[in-house]
């Protein structure tokens, strides 16, 4: 499944020298992100489906998208659990291009 996702709008970014907080609204804690799980955070903020974000890293770490792939779908299933991340509804599915 090549779900999109864009970050929710109403969350808090505290940037770490080893990493990041976010706190999305109405979380009672923050939740602490390494550098590799920024950097997937990152990727959505726009509208990114889960393959452009994986063809995306892989490109920029010289790897192959399988190598990455289920670390990132990790990564947002995690995000999307503490909601700092919302799947977009198809209806307004617009695939970020960047």
């Amino acid at each position: 499944m090549n779900a999109t996702w864009q970050g929710a709008s109403r969350t808090l970014r505290r940037d770490l020298l080893d990493g990041t907080l976010l706190l999305p609204d109405g979380a009672a804690e923050p939740l602490s992100l390494s550098a590799s799980a920024t950097e997937i955070w990152e990727s959505v903020q726009q509208p990114t489906s889960t393959e452009a974000v994986v063809a995306r890293l892989a490109d920029r770490h010289g790897v192959p998208p399988d190598a990455l792939r289920d670390e990132v779908v990790g990564a947002i299933d995690g995000l999307v659990a503490a909601g700092a991340v919302e799947a977009v509804p198809d209806a307004s599915r617009r695939e970020a291009t960047s």
